[in-house]
């Protein structure tokens, strides 16, 4: 739906328009007003300059026609300052609509004392699923994705990999290990998956299933973090999309759910996108229970960095200039 605002003018008319828009958040690219340099254009077929005030630092923007997504200026990569279009000559009614595309973020973590701290963990009675997207290359000693783990007492369940690179789940002092080796720089999806009743566990590595065995549940003692645990398990790498799931996801869920998902499912009951950004100390929650997450020891001015784990995002921004 667009609501409209018309300025009339001698000649060709400017008019600027809002539309609905997807949440930049899950992007991380500013809705930025787009106005025209010229508000009347005579002759009929002169040109305008359409800018910005500024511009996000790395964002890609083109000007399109709007009547069919045709680029008509562009690609300019936006470094903080005013992004300029031209339209060139206009000869009839044209509306305008900028597209901005931009890459996800993760955040980076030192391999020696960077965390993020989640507070108290979810409460688990029941199975349960863990997934992540990593990427690392150096193997430090047992680097940790996601743990509520600790060795005193021994307590909590763990994900992350040995000092080879393959994924272990570890719950209390027992464990299952993957034999593929997933520290080649590359970003992987890792998830572990737990059955209460049973203590079947599995792990999957960007989505299938990777190794599988019996561990018996012990409750975690400790709060939940990411990219280190109580122990000292730091990662030396990039971590993104965190979910905790009450319930076990079947194999086909998590094949089909890498990167698209029902965010809102009940089921979902911790969720950080790592979409805050750049100078955020803050990992937010986007379950139903938001219990945010609180980086200890990093520099949120550096450690949130491009994480193309699911690709890159384009968001067309809500300003449409329309000239008549």
């Amino acid at each position: 739906m667009k609501k409209l605002s018309t300025l009339i003018l001698s000649c060709l008319t400017l008019s600027l328009s809002a539309q609905q828009f997807p949440d930049s958040r899950s992007c991380s690219i500013t809705d930025l007003m787009f106005s025209a340099q010229d508000m009347t254009l005579c002759p009929s077929n002169s040109g305008t300059d359409i800018s910005s005030v500024i511009s996000d630092l790395g964002t890609i923007y083109y000007l399109r026609d709007d009547a069919n997504d045709d680029t008509i200026a562009g690609p300019v990569v936006g470094d903080g300052n005013p992004i300029i279009f031209n339209t060139g000559s206009i000869a009839s009614t044209t509306t305008y609509n900028v597209i901005a595309a931009g890459t996800k973020t993760a955040l980076e973590f030192d391999g020696i004392d960077d965390m993020v701290n989640c507070d108290t963990p979810p409460v688990i009675t029941g199975d349960f699923t863990m997934e992540c997207w990593v990427n690392h290359t150096v193997n430090t000693l047992y680097p940790a994705y996601i743990s509520t783990w600790t060795n005193a007492p021994l307590s909590g369940w763990w994900i992350g990999s040995n000092t080879f690179g393959q994924p272990e789940f570890w719950i209390g002092n027992a464990f299952i290990q993957s034999t593929q080796i997933i520290s080649d720089g590359n970003w992987h999806h890792v998830a572990a998956v737990y059955y209460m009743a049973t203590g079947n566990s599995e792990i999957y590595i960007d989505g299938v299933l990777e190794v599988a065995g019996v561990l018996p549940f012990v409750a975690p003692t400790v709060n939940l973090t990411l990219g280190n645990d109580y122990t000292g398990e730091a990662l030396e790498g990039k971590l993104d999309e965190v979910r905790i799931w009450n319930r076990a996801l079947s194999a086909t869920e998590i094949a089909n759910g890498l990167c698209n998902f029902d965010k809102s499912n009940a089921d979902l009951i911790r969720y950080f996108d790592f979409e805050d950004g750049m100078n955020s100390s803050t990992l937010s929650d986007l379950s139903a229970n938001n219990v945010d997450g609180i980086l200890e020891l990093m520099d949120p001015a550096n450690d949130w960095v491009l994480g193309d784990a699911c690709g890159n995002c384009e968001m067309e921004l809500s300003t449409l200039i329309t000239v008549t």
